[in-house]
């Protein structure tokens, strides 16, 4: 296996037989989380989770585990729901436990129907796309609306996945906020039995957030001059507040990445701008303190 880290890379070479499997899977555990920012409770659930995985498993193919292994992530907008699913998919494809990493994300609109009859096919048919991989349910709470009175076809979608989940095909991955998914569970028994693992998100810190957004900064080919992480967690810290950010988390800083490049553009088209071109990837402090003032709306 290849391992990179920064400008070096490391050859690690193992052979056949249980400890090598073993390592081999730590070492991709590894790889996938390197890429993720924080969130160290919810590393060392992954970890665990791949070693639980491995030692049931021991190589057998997913026809011969005992029991099935749905889960549950609980955690705000903008933590990484859908990346986390996406890794651990990986984690049971490369144990048999599935047989491909494939992931099929759903919300509510796309497994309830409009009218009587409409919705068990509907879901049925997601089901079967999922078929060998994960089925993954965004927001699963608003299968199970409160209030509604008894015409709600979640329901129905809800009792149509959880026919297959004994089975164990697909593998279900249920997502939404905690106090949400929490009450999932105490409206429904059934399903509550069928959940065998739980993970939670945590929100991002500033600091965690500065790191992302300096990540989605290198992506996109932007730079910062003389701009540390310390000076953009001053600036989140300052101008959002603790409520907005657990609203948003990483995706804020999609938005202010957004919003900074159009006060770059802004100052490139100024009447008196006399900004060399070559420098049009080059953000400012003053572009970003601009940016970040606008993120937050005024109460």
């Amino acid at each position: 296996m290849r391992k990179s880290d920064g400008n070096r890379q490391e050859i690690v070479r193992v052979s056949d037989g249980v400890a090598s499997r073993e390592l081999l899977l730590g070492l991709e555990i590894e790889e996938m989380l390197a890429d993720f920012e924080g969130q160290d409770t919810l590393k060392r659930q992954i970890r665990d989770f791949g070693n639980l995985m491995y030692q049931q498993s021991q190589g057998k193919p997913r026809a011969e585990q005992p029991w099935p292994n749905h889960m549950i992530l609980k955690g705000n907008p903008g933590t990484g729901k859908t990346t986390v699913a996406r890794m651990l998919g990986k984690i049971l494809c490369h144990l048999g436990i599935t047989q491909t990493d494939k992931l099929v994300e759903v919300q509510r609109a796309d497994l309830v129907g409009e009218y009587v009859g409409h919705t068990a096919p509907k879901t049925r048919s997601v089901i079967n796309s999922a078929k060998g991989g994960i089925l993954f349910i965004d927001e699963a709470y608003r299968l199970t609306p409160r209030g509604t009175g008894g015409n709600d076809f979640g329901k129905e979608a809800l009792e149509e996945i959880m026919r297959d989940m004994e089975r164990g095909d697909p593998l279900v991955i249920f997502a939404g906020y905690q106090d949400e998914m929490e009450a999932l569970k105490g409206a429904n028994r059934g399903l509550e039995r069928r959940i065998r693992h739980e993970f939670q998100m945590a929100d991002y810190t500033p600091l965690e957030l500065a790191k992302i957004f300096q990540r989605k900064l290198s992506q996109q080919k932007l730079e910062l001059r003389d701009i540390g992480d310390r000076d953009l967690e001053i600036l989140i810290t300052e101008y959002t507040s603790p409520a907005w950010r657990s609203k948003h988390n990483a995706g804020a800083m999609d938005r202010w990445m957004d919003r900074a490049q159009e006060e770059r553009a802004r100052r490139f088209n100024a009447p008196t701008s006399s900004q060399p071109r070559a420098k049009s990837n080059l953000l400012t402090y003053e572009d970003l303190a601009a940016a970040v003032k606008r993120l937050q709306p005024a109460a």
